[in-house]
Formats: C-alpha cells, sequence, structure tokens
C-alpha cells in the first residue's frame, strides 16, 4: 500500500466519502472494495450492469474495466424485481 487518501464520490449529487488504499500496479483503473460496498452500495446487478445506492439513485455502466465504451445491456422493468 502507498498511501491513505480520504475523498468524497459524487453520484446524482449525492456525497459518498470514504478513505481510499492507494496501490501500486492495479490491473484495473480502480477497485471499489468491500467496506466502500458495505457502507454506500445497495444492491450490484450484473444482468443489467447497474448498481443501486444507499441513497436510492442506480447507476448504469457505462465502460468496460478496459475503458473502452461499450453498448449496455437494456435494464427491462425495475432491476431490483426478478423475473
Amino acid at each position: 500500500m502507498k498511501a491513505q487518501v480520504g475523498f468524497s464520490v459524487f453520484v446524482d449529487g449525492v456525497s459518498m466519502p470514504f478513505t481510499f488504499l492507494v496501490v501500486k500496479s492495479l490491473s484495473v483503473p480502480v477497485i471499489l472494495g468491500m467496506d466502500f460496498q458495505r457502507e454506500h452500495v445497495k444492491a450490484i446487478y450484473p444482468g443489467c450492469e447497474t448498481v443501486s445506492w444507499n441513497h436510492g439513485s442506480f447507476t448504469k455502466a457505462e465502460n468496460a474495466w478496459d475503458g473502452k465504451k461499450k453498448e449496455a445491456n437494456p435494464v427491462k422493468g425495475n432491476p431490483t424485481l426478478r423475473d
């Protein structure tokens, strides 16, 4: 670990403060660990590539892990309900 950095992630105008660990040479640009997810994420829906935040909003994934733009899978109905 190189450092600890405290900053806020903003989603839909809502601030989510957290202390992040900085490490060298990740295989992806960022990893949001379990502590961050426990505190701020209500659910992750891999089928429709959507995150449900504890503050009530949803975020649709826009990019692949390698940063290349991709076509998003369509969301059918309410992602919180299973077919």
